[in-house]
């Protein structure tokens, strides 16, 4: 007896269904880990800033969070007719961040301090979920991909700056998507020229030397002449959206003044290429003790500094984290230049790690100030190791080392926290007290003219 035709579709459906719920489980897995550590990262963001905006955002402070510029920062996201004076070296920033802090406070009805710390801890989430990705689409594991992303996430770089007012944290977000779109196209997936545009741009936006990030990735992909046209646009649209910044925000730039930045190169502050390399490649990671310089006068606000820390200067946990630290960068070099595939990522990750070295060597105060920047991406370059033969002793490396480092930079930051605390009444009361100096000298030069003093 022959079968039933009409029994056979339900049987291939059947079929059909199990093979594309196998194919869907991997991005199942993906998505649910995306979600966890997003919400993670921006949780944590909001948890270790709480009250601490409220401190370094106020201008008798000035840079005492390790030369960041958080009052101005504040300012330019939250006031349009506040002084844009870095826009020059933050090109778009101002474009970018004020909509997006209003949109923030109109749609959930917040305070500008509050809508400033929630676009933040956005930010971080938005960073997280690149990372995992950009580490997916490199070849890494699933546990591999979540523990490195872990791992950046605890990192100095991270815990010091994703809590505070600044441009880095975006600007770190802009390098990622930089990466993640020459990592697809190594992995054979279509993405056009308007990304690449849009990429220039974005790196462009947040901090203007990060466009090596940008270009690195549009001529690494494209033939010379095509990826020059592509710049052109990208520089021509740049210039067009100077403008319309400068009709909203009338103190912002429409070029960058290269001569104030000289004041910042070969500074005697940062101490020599030997201090500023080791804050590089260590200090971005486990962070050392934190010390403090009256680097601006007696009369300003201390400025907290690791310039000129050493290595596991913090304890136990830093010597500790320090070791597993060497030992996992020198495995994720050697797995960057050894690895045959994804040619076009090892480029642009290289280049764009050794072009934020070499700059860092010149120019800065505090080469910390910049981590965020290149931190996350040392992390990259560590993860490239679980892709060689190594992959077992970086992952005992890297599981020694989240412990140790998560324990010592929470120390450490809980250290910069009280700082800045404790410090904050004191120069309030030091500001006081020179403002009542003032008065009462004013009010002697005015008891000698002929109407008397201040009552």
């Amino acid at each position: 007896m022959s079968s039933n035709p009409d029994r056979d579709p339900p049987v291939q459906c059947g079929a059909r269904a199990t093979a594309w719920g196998a194919a869907a489980r991997p991005w199942v897995g993906d998505g649910a880990a995306v979600l966890l550590l997003a919400a993670g990262a921006a949780l944590a963001t909001l948890w270790a800033s709480r009250g601490l905006d409220e401190l370094v955002i106020r201008g008798e402070n000035g840079d005492v969070w390790f030369e960041a510029d958080c009052p101005r920062v504040f300012a330019n996201l939250t006031d349009p007719i506040s002084i844009h004076s870095r826009s020059g070296v933050h090109p778009l920033f101002a474009l970018v961040g004020y909509p997006a802090v209003a949109l923030v406070r109109r749609a959930a009805g917040l305070e500008p301090l509050v809508a400033v710390r929630v676009l933040r801890a956005l930010t971080a989430g938005a960073c997280a979920a690149a990372f995992y990705t950009l580490l997916r689409h490199i070849g890494c594991r699933r546990f591999d991909s979540v523990l490195f992303t872990v791992l950046a996430a605890v990192s100095a770089a991270s815990m010091f700056w994703f809590v505070v007012p600044e441009t880095y944290p975006p600007g770190l977000l802009s390098i990622l998507l930089a990466l993640l779109l020459v990592s697809r196209r190594d992995a054979g997936r279509t993405a056009g020229p308007t990304w690449d545009v849009l990429v220039n741009l974005a790196t462009l936006a947040f901090t203007i030397t990060n466009w090596i990030a940008g270009l690195l990735v549009t001529l690494v992909c494209w033939p010379v002449r095509k990826a020059l046209g592509l710049i052109a646009l990208s520089a021509c649209l740049g210039g067009l959206l100077l403008i319309v910044q400068q009709q909203f925000f009338p103190s912002a730039l429409l070029l960058p003044i290269f001569s104030e930045e000289w004041e910042y190169t070969f500074h005697w502050d940062a101490a020599g290429p030997l201090c500023a390399a080791l804050s590089f490649f260590m200090h971005s990671i486990v962070m050392p003790t934190i010390q403090t310089t009256q680097r601006y006068g007696a009369a300003a606000a201390p400025v907290m500094t690791i310039q000129q820390s050493g290595l596991g200067s913090s304890g136990a946990w830093g010597v500790a984290a320090t070791a597993a630290w060497l030992g996992l960068v020198a495995l994720g070099v050697y797995g960057l230049y050894t690895r045959c595939q994804q040619r076009a990522f090892r480029i642009v990750l290289g280049l764009t790690v050794a072009g934020q070295f070499l700059l860092h060597l010149v120019y800065g105060l505090e080469t910390f100030t910049y981590a965020c920047h290149f931190g996350p991406l040392l992390v990259i370059v560590s993860a490239l190791a679980t892709i060689t033969p190594a992959r077992r002793v970086a992952l005992l490396l890297v599981l020694a080392l989240i412990p140790c480092v998560a324990v010592n930079n929470a120390q450490q930051f809980a250290r910069a926290r009280a700082c800045v605390q404790h410090r904050t009444p004191a120069r309030a009361q030091h500001a006081l007290i020179i403002r009542h100096s003032e008065l009462l000298t004013l009010n002697s030069a005015l008891s000698l003219l002929p109407f008397g003093s201040l009552p």
